[in-house]
């Protein structure tokens, strides 16, 4: 008769202890491919929100300026390339002038998750001289009508208190013909480009024909009809310019939150965004993590230094 022999409890007991490390140890590494899963999606949501939806506003301002009466563009251009006033739509006076005022390009005037910030807003127009064209908002163009468009960030959910709320950039578009218009709607949340936007920056780049002067005052060169000074201002400071300079160029500074919590990699609470350096985050109302990152862009304008070509 054969004598069984079983396993110890000693030895049953370290085959369930080692069994659990190995346990452990998988459910470790399932832990962390999540995390790095979710870190990736959330970088790869951000790329694709913020670069293709800047990529689509780009496209658009780069018409910024079309058939324009006149090439440079300023404060006093019928038709020019960028809107600040009434003026820029109409020679003549606009019925709802109070009404669309705000609703032109300005800074510090909208929504904005940085304390004690507001975000900028951007109006631009263009003429459709080619056909066959759409505003942001995806609705047909005639061809020879003027289109305005707007773009400006719109809390995505009503909020009872002053901490973070989702915000999203939206483009609001009108349309319309000739030099003489009496009114334009701009209001209403228009079309959503991107999601999940923290703040939105705009600054105009100028350039100057400078004369060039000594210690003591006295011209030592004259202006030469060449553009020998440039910088960047936001529409305020452009607004306070007393010789308001032709525009050239704009820059676009977006703050970008992922849709999806992450564990790790936000530790950031200040960020720079162009001109404005270290700006405080207003914390999340959830208390979760996001993935942030600082999308900018660079445009050059046609015609901005007074060549004027009416093909796209």
């Amino acid at each position: 008769m054969k004598v069984q022999h079983g396993f110890t409890l000693i030895e049953l007991m370290i085959a369930l202890t080692l069994g659990l490390l190995v346990i452990a140890a998988s459910i470790q590494v399932f832990i962390t491919a999540n995390q790095s899963l979710a870190f990736q999606q959330s970088s790869s949501n951000i790329q694709n929100s913020g670069l293709f939806g800047m990529d689509y506003i780009v496209r658009d301002l780069r018409r910024a300026n079309i058939d324009s009466n006149s090439a440079a563009m300023t404060v006093d251009t019928l038709h020019g390339g960028i809107v600040f006033n009434t003026g820029n739509l109409s020679n003549a006076a606009m019925t709802n002038a109070t009404t669309i005022s705000p609703l032109l390009s300005k800074a510090n005037v909208g929504p904005s998750n940085l304390s004690e910030m507001k975000s900028d807003q951007i109006v631009i127009q263009y003429k459709n001289t080619i056909g066959s064209q759409f505003n942001c908002e995806g609705k047909q163009i005639a061809p020879n009508q003027f289109v305005v468009q707007r773009y400006f960030l719109k809390e995505q959910q009503a909020v009872t208190n002053d901490g973070y709320r989702p915000l999203s950039l939206h483009c609001k578009a009108a349309n319309y013909t000739g030099d003489s218009i009496s009114s334009l709607d701009l209001s209403g949340d228009g079309e959503m480009l991107v999601s999940h936007v923290d703040h939105f920056r705009v600054l105009f780049g100028i350039a100057r024909d400078n004369e060039v002067k000594n210690k003591s005052g006295v011209i030592t060169q004259a202006k030469d009809g060449v553009m020998d000074e440039f910088l960047y201002v936001s529409a305020s400071e452009y607004a306070k310019l007393p010789d308001k300079p032709q525009i050239v160029s704009i820059q676009l500074g977006l703050l970008i939150r992922s849709p999806e919590t992450v564990v790790q990699g936000t530790e950031a609470t200040k960020f720079t965004i162009l001109d404005l350096t270290d700006k405080v985050l207003r914390p999340d109302a959830d208390g979760k993590n996001y993935l942030r990152q600082v999308i900018t862009q660079t445009i050059a304008l046609r015609n901005g230094f007074g060549v004027k070509n009416k093909v796209e």
